[in-house]
């Protein structure tokens, strides 16, 4: 029997497919008060393994290292695209715009 698969469009545009095995590997910006809520959703998702969060703000990413250990954290979003397969994007109005055209 054949796996079931989903479609997906990649940041490049491309059309591509993920196994329904697969877990989608998941980054996040910003985790202030929604933030921290949506990392603990994508955290306990079975089909997404939150692999890293960023934000501007060390005490933030404290608390994420404290309650997610296997979780990476980094104040450069940046860096994490390399990484993930989706990025959610979690700032105030101010930063997101910046965020999003990355």
């Amino acid at each position: 029997m054949p796996k079931a698969s989903t479609p997906v469009i990649t940041r490049s545009g491309k059309k591509s497919t993920i196994n329904a095995q697969e877990k989608i590997n998941v980054g996040m910006i910003g985790v202030g008060y929604w933030g921290v809520k949506l990392a603990r959703n994508f955290h306990e998702l079975p089909g997404a393994a939150l692999k890293v969060v960023s934000d501007l703000k060390q005490d933030r990413l404290k608390e994420i290292s404290q309650l997610y250990p296997d979780v990476g954290t980094t104040t450069k979003f940046e860096s994490m695209f390399k990484n993930v397969d989706a990025v959610v994007v979690a700032t105030g109005f101010d930063l997101f715009d910046s965020a999003r055209k990355e």
